[in-house]
């Protein structure tokens, strides 16, 4: 009975790490970008490439982390509700297939949010401690 009760335990501990976890990232776009929130779904079209203009007609342009760091892990799983690795295939295929181009990679959360600052039509992930005026945040629903 202990050791159920401490599995139990672990369990509820790694959950509420991974919601913590969520909770820790924005999306973010270009303050020009008019659409103020996503669907999930909408967010995986995006970040899988198959979404390239917005509402208004504006080109997307996507910026990610490298599929090692934790926070593109985290934004994968919690919510794109993929893997990175699953990610990473459908950008290999449009690339390999010649039907799209993978995201821009950058190295790290404050280089994504100058980069969808600079850039019109932008959006990307960052730290939520990072978020400031100079993007706008895209609520996920």
């Amino acid at each position: 009975m202990k050791r159920i009760t401490c599995y139990l335990i672990l369990i509820c501990s790694f959950l509420c790490c991974q919601s913590a976890a969520a909770e820790a990232l924005a999306v973010v776009a270009h303050p020009s970008v008019k659409t103020e929130q996503l669907s999930v779904k909408e967010l995986k079209s995006i970040f899988s490439m198959r979404l390239t203009t917005w509402s208004e007609g504006a080109l997307i342009s996507v910026y990610v982390l490298p599929k090692q760091h934790k926070l593109h892990e985290s934004f994968c799983r919690n919510y794109l509700e993929i893997f990175s690795y699953q990610l990473e295939r459908s950008w290999k295929r449009l690339v390999y297939s010649g039907f799209g181009q993978a995201p821009t990679q950058l190295a790290t959360s404050l280089e994504i949010k100058e980069r969808v600052a600079n850039t019109p039509g932008a959006i990307g992930y960052i730290r939520e401690e990072d978020v400031d005026d100079s993007v706008k945040t895209i609520r996920i629903d």
